[in-house]
């Protein structure tokens, strides 16, 4: 069965199809069209079974209704997806706000050079997700002059005036160390991987911020990877600050003995859609959903033409107690 058209349509109505495709495209247009007919076309449309072209609707208005996902790589999304809730999060979000305003998402190639940005032609904006810019870091400028809206999410260009939206890294490295302090801790270390020096980075200079106004040294072997068990013990620390869950993880499955009786750990993380974090381990949240809807939201108000300033919009982190954090130090 050939496809229905929109002259279709108007054969059957009795109309030009310029006002059929006034009607059904739902055009602004100063042309009065009259409720009668109206009625007509879209009875007609109905009962012919006619769906719009959305090849055509892309090529007469310019735009696909499409928003572009750029991460790492494709396979970041399987990876995120093991161990706790990050994807499901973060493609809630993503969701949510597509479907409030009829529009759809694609994911894009992740391990992408700058001079590939021209081939994301086929949507009309990108949403920069938790994409490593400290890989590639001429992406951001690249991706300034792609002539579309562009928007980042938890990771982000700090020197460029832009559209983000992200956790305040750095007040969450200061809160999680204040929390330490508070329980007694003075030997407060800090975990990370070399890698998201965007994210883990910010969150790393709260940390030594927070020490620096209690007046606490923070020597370079403070600072340890995931595999460094041994640093602790060599550097007596009784505390760790970890950059994420996973990282607070693999240090509590080396040391399982001694926490946290003899050395806590506070995981900086995201906390689900209803405000719960990981409840495996003591930590300071981000809304990690809310961000991304809000930030998804924001895109597609740039894409239909809104005027908002760029900013980047950082949210207040929240701590909450866990088995991995011994309140009051003895």
């Amino acid at each position: 069965m050939s496809r229905i058209a929109l002259t279709d349509v108007a054969r059957e109505a009795g109309v030009s199809a310029s006002t059929a495709s006034r009607v059904l495209n739902k055009s602004q247009v100063t042309v009065h069209i009259s409720e009668h007919t109206r009625t007509r076309v879209e009875t007609a449309a109905s009962r012919l079974g006619y769906r719009p072209s959305a090849a055509a609707r892309a090529l007469r208005t310019g735009q696909t209704r499409t928003f572009g996902v750029l991460g790492n790589n494709p396979q970041a999304f399987w990876l995120w997806s093991e161990g706790d809730n990050f994807t499901s999060e973060m493609m809630r979000g993503m969701m949510q706000a597509a479907i409030e305003h009829s529009f759809h998402l694609t994911l894009l190639t992740g391990e992408t050079a700058a001079d590939r940005i021209p081939d994301f032609g086929m949507v009309d904006g990108i949403l920069v997700l938790n994409r490593d810019l400290s890989e590639t870091p001429n992406i951001a400028e690249a991706l300034a002059g792609s002539g579309k809206p562009v928007l980042y999410l938890l990771d982000y260009p700090e020197t460029q005036t832009c559209h983000a939206l992200a956790p305040d890294d750095i007040a969450m490295g200061q809160l999680a160390t204040q929390t330490l302090l508070q329980a007694g801790h003075q030997r407060i270390g800090f975990a990370r991987t070399a890698n998201w020096d965007g994210i883990f980075g910010r969150r790393e200079r709260g940390w030594q911020q927070a020490m620096q106004v209690a007046g606490i040294e923070t020597p370079a072997t403070w600072s340890i990877e995931p595999d460094g068990a041994a640093a602790i013990d060599e550097e007596n620390l009784t505390a760790l600050v970890c950059a994420n869950a996973d990282i607070a993880r693999a240090i509590r499955k080396q040391v399982s003995a001694k926490v946290p009786a003899d050395l806590s750990l506070l995981a900086l993380v995201h906390a689900d859609t209803q405000g719960h974090p990981p409840a495996d381990l003591a930590a300071v949240t981000f809304p990690l959903a809310e961000i991304v809807h809000t930030g998804t939201d924001r895109l597609i108000r740039l894409i239909q033409g809104e005027t908002i300033e760029p900013q980047k919009q950082l949210y207040t982190p929240q701590y909450t107690s866990g088995p991995t954090l011994k309140e009051h130090l003895s």
